[in-house]
């Protein structure tokens, strides 16, 4: 018998319940999310403790595996554990040698190149509520590398922390495997350790199911939209917002607080060959959709008094344009795809900048948005309120 067992003190003179209840505060993910805005965190789990002596290290370990479920990504994208973060939204427990010697796994997914065998790899632990965003940055970059996903093999490797020799429960295999669904075109797929076959199967048919077509995308997106303008009409402001965003989603851009992220630009490279926009080219019915969508949620915060919000969303707009077309994006000219909600976006933007009094903004913007809308009753007097006036 221990020293610390005949006479406790410290930690060990409260009874095991407290001192369990302290470790999960430590090492638990979901109590140690750092929120660092616009959907990113970190966690701030603490193990260094565990090394104090060993009855700690025992006891917190138990904590360590009831309380998570880790999972091993190794990959041979160099850059992969930098880009789920920043792009996916996926943060991360351990990588490089910290993730090398990680313990406690429940799945190790192994992701190897076909055509060039044994790359160097990036390893990086993850938990398995952030699996789903991980397979979606997946899935998303399958659709921006047409193709990619042909040259992967992917190796599932189920264990469990407790006993190599007992299955994982069918709840946490479901939980495990079924987000790799989103996972596509892979040139194989092998799971591995004691599964679930009924589960296995579930995942393969979910991966087998094709990706969801440009015109069946564009449409639903557009679906979205209308429901936003019959929010609008009904002046329920809020929902409108929380409609329209999610209408960029079937069109692979990802908004999160005031990030958005843009994917997939080549798969609607194509002429649409059904659905309402039949014949028309599917990257200009995007680039329409998302500059109306746009022009609608800076109207919802007009509405709302919301005049910041309002003013980042279309500045954010216009500043992306310019620096894709220079000034190309201020003056009105014949090919540009959405005249309408682009002068639109302008004039919302202009009397968003009006309410906050920058006074020089909104001018310069009312004046484009007058070019853009030369027929707009509206926006052509506001244009004249404040024009030169001839004695």
């Amino acid at each position: 018998m221990g020293n610390s067992d005949r006479n406790p003190s410290g930690i060990f003179s409260l009874p095991l319940e407290v001192r369990q209840e302290f470790y999960k505060h430590l090492v638990a993910t979901r109590l140690n999310k750092c929120d660092k805005g616009d959907g990113y965190y970190d966690y701030r789990i603490h193990l260094n403790f565990m090394r104090a002596n060993k009855q700690i290290y025992k006891e917190s370990t138990e904590v360590l595996r009831r309380e998570n479920v880790f999972i091993h990504i190794d990959t041979p994208w160099q850059a992969a554990e930098e880009y789920v973060h920043a792009d996916g939204w996926v943060p991360l427990v351990a990588k490089g040698r910290r993730a090398e010697k990680f313990k406690f796994l429940h799945l190790s997914a192994r992701c190897e190149l076909t055509d060039i065998p044994n790359q160097p790899s990036s390893k990086f632990i993850i938990a398995l509520e952030d699996l789903p965003a991980f397979c979606k940055v997946w899935y998303y970059q399958d659709l921006t590398h047409l193709g990619m996903n042909t040259h992967f093999s992917l190796t599932l490797t189920l264990a469990n922390p407790y006993s190599k020799d007992v299955s994982l429960p069918i709840s946490t295999q479901r939980r495990l495997l079924l987000p790799f669904g989103d996972v596509k075109g892979l040139h194989t797929v092998n799971v591995e350790g004691l599964r679930s076959s009924t589960v296995v199967q579930q995942m393969k048919d979910a991966m087998a199911v094709p990706h969801e077509s440009a015109e069946s995308l564009l449409g639903r997106a557009a679906e979205l939209k209308k429901k936003g303008d019959a929010l609008m009409k009904a002046k329920q402001y809020k929902e409108a917002i929380a409609s329209y965003s999610s209408a960029f989603e079937p069109m692979h851009i990802v908004v999160t607080g005031r990030r958005r992220l843009i994917f997939a630009d080549g798969y609607f490279e194509k002429f649409l060959e059904s659905g309402p926009y039949k014949g028309q080219h599917g990257t200009t019915i995007r680039f329409t959709l998302r500059i109306a969508l746009v022009s609608c949620v800076i109207d919802a915060y007009l509405q709302l008094g919301n005049f910041e919000e309002a003013r980042f969303w279309g500045q954010r707009s216009i500043n992306i344009m310019r620096e894709n077309f220079q000034e190309g994006s201020d003056r009105p000219h014949a090919q540009f795809p959405a005249p309408t909600s682009w002068g639109n976006l302008w004039f919302r933007t202009a009397l968003a900048c009006k309410a906050l009094d920058d006074m020089d903004t909104y001018q310069e913007y009312c004046r484009i948005a007058a070019a853009w809308l030369p027929n707009d009753s509206i926006v052509q007097h506001e244009r004249m309120s404040f024009a030169p006036r001839l004695l």
